[in-house]
Formats: C-alpha cells, sequence, structure tokens
C-alpha cells in the first residue's frame, strides 16, 4: 500500500514518514523511491515497537508534525492514497483567500465490505492545515484535529467553524494488512480510554462503531445510549440516532428504529436515509407528504455520507 500513497505525493514539497512499528518492507520501499528522487525522510516513532501496537494514535501524529518544517501539513495514513493532482491543492493552498483559513478539509473515501454488498462511506476531514503551534491532535483512539491556544499540553478547544474550507479534494483509504492483526486495537485503545475517563462520550461513541464494525449490535446499542444521554446535540448526535434506527431495524423493532429517525432529522433535516425510512415505514395516504421531504434532503452538513 505504501507505494500507492507515495505515488500520489508526487509533486509535494517533501514527505515525512513516522514508522510506527512496521514488520515488512516499508524501509525498502522508502529507499527506492528516495532513489527515484522523492523528497522523503523517515524516521522511527518514538515508542515504536514492532512485536505490539501504537497505543495512542494522536501522539505519533503529534510527533510527526513537531519534525515538520513546512508552512502547511499535509496528513496521509499509509493505506491511503490523495485522488487528485497535487498541483490543485498547490493552487488552493498559494491562493490568496486560503490564508485566512487554519484547516482544509477533504472527502475521504472508504469501502466498507458487508455480507450483502460494499458500502462506500464519505466523511470530511481535515487533512490539510496551517503548521501553527496551536494545532495538534487529540484523543488515543481517534485522530482528532483540535485547537490549543497555549500549544501542545494546554488546553484543548474545538475548532470554529471559520477555520474550515472544505474542498471537494479526494482521499481514498483501503484497510490496511495490520487491521486483520491487530484487529481489536482501536477497541482495546477506546476501552482503556473509558477506564480512565469514564464520562467521555465520544470514547463511547467510538467503542458503539467498533462493535458495529464487529457486528455486535447489542454493546453498540448500549453505548450509544450512554453516549445520548451525556453528549450535547451535535451533527454527531445526529448520527448516533442513526446508527441507532439502522439496530432496531435489523432486529425488526420497527417503532423505535421510526423513532429514532425522526429524532436524527430533528437535528440534521437533510438526513435522507432516515427520511427513506419514515417515508418507507409511513400510512400509504401519508407517503406523498414524506416523500415531498425526502426529494429535498440533501445530506448537507453530515458527519458521513453512505452510497
Amino acid at each position: 500500500m505504501l507505494p500507492k500513497a507515495l505515488d500520489s505525493m508526487k509533486g509535494i514539497d517533501s514527505v515525512m514518514i513516522c514508522d510506527t512499528g512496521s514488520i515488512d518492507s516499508s524501509f525498502d520501499i522508502y529507499k527506492q523511491y528516495q532513489d527515484k528522487g522523492y523528497n522523503l525522510e523517515w524516521f522511527k516513532y518514538s515508542r515504536f515497537n514492532p512485536d505490539d501496537h501504537i497505543k495512542d494514535f494522536s501522539h505519533a501524529r503529534n510527533e510527526c508534525k513537531e519534525k515538520c518544517t513546512g508552512d502547511w501539513l499535509f496528513i496521509l495514513d499509509g493505506d491511503e492514497w490523495f485522488d487528485w493532482d497535487m498541483k490543485k491543492l498547490k493552487d488552493i493552498i498559494n491562493s490568496g483567500w486560503a490564508g485566512k483559513y487554519d484547516v482544509l478539509t477533504m472527502k475521504v473515501r472508504t469501502v466498507i465490505e458487508t455480507d450483502d454488498k460494499p458500502i462506500t462511506q464519505v466523511t470530511d476531514q481535515p487533512r490539510v492545515f496551517k503548521n501553527r503551534d496551536e494545532l495538534w491532535y487529540y484523543s488515543e483512539y481517534h485522530n482528532s484535529l483540535s485547537w490549543l491556544p497555549t500549544g501542545l499540553g494546554g488546553n484543548i478547544e474545538l475548532l470554529k467553524s471559520n477555520q474550515f474550507y472544505q474542498t471537494t479534494l479526494m482521499i481514498n483509504a483501503e484497510f490496511s494488512p495490520n487491521h486483520k492483526v491487530y484487529p481489536n486495537r482501536t477497541k482495546t485503545i477506546i476501552e482503556k480510554v473509558l477506564k480512565e475517563r469514564p464520562g467521555d462520550a465520544r470514547a463511547m461513541y467510538y467503542l458503539a462503531q467498533e462493535y458495529l464494525n464487529k457486528k455486535d449490535p447489542l454493546p453498540a446499542l448500549f453505548w450509544l445510549n450512554r453516549y445520548l444521554d451525556i453528549a450535547r446535540i451535535t451533527v454527531e448526535t445526529a448520527e448516533a440516532h442513526w446508527l441507532i434506527a439502522t439496530i432496531y431495524i435489523d432486529l425488526n423493532i420497527i417503532g423505535k428504529a421510526v423513532h429514532h429517525c425522526f429524532e436524527c432529522v430533528k437535528i440534521m433535516p437533510s438526513y435522507s436515509h432516515a427520511w427513506e425510512v419514515i417515508h418507507k415505514m409511513a400510512h400509504p395516504d401519508l407517503k406523498k407528504y414524506w416523500k415531498a421531504v425526502l426529494d429535498v434532503a440533501d445530506n448537507k452538513g453530515l458527519l458521513i455520507v453512505r452510497k
């Protein structure tokens, strides 16, 4: 996968590779691309351990950031590739208006295999950002770019919407073989976080996601409900209601599924999948009214768009 990622970086000023525990030929691939003229640097993560898995994703990214000297940074995992011309990204960065933003988001497309058919998920993620001392990653289990006014180690604040510019540039993500070697890696990290911080709402949300990925819906339902009990209303809580609705649909508890679809669209009226369920379950005499709403639901602003 690494050659595909490096090929997609052609045209970028320089690449910093952080090896968090590779046991394959990644270093040889690095040398090959260096011989081709790519401006690459390689370093071993300070907590590198090929016999153990990484326990803090953000720490690794922050360590890599500390070694970078460019004005703007582009974050790409080894199992991803940039699906666009690098010149397009540089044109955006070098344009006069881009300077008023701190972060550029990209669309990250992931294909998830299911028992029925593959599902494509597209999420907007902050992948390009200014190399500022206030911007660092936070969260052991989920790479969350955050604003730290006093620098790394200080108080953490959410990034404000006016700090972002949403691009249409695309990253494609695949599943690294490491996911099969350490299938419970993220789940183990989150469970440790919840032991240390039992009121961490986002940890509850992502633990539920881990259970859903493993097709274990009842623990997922438990953690999603715990999450909704304490989380503030955001796009993420709309997503949580939708996930609960899908669990109840699979369990054939349709009334509760429709209830959570309504809770979902109360927060995000553009959520078309929730409106589809409401329309499908409606009384025949009322379907035309729900169809009118469904027709204008465009998924704008959603955390995840599924196709």
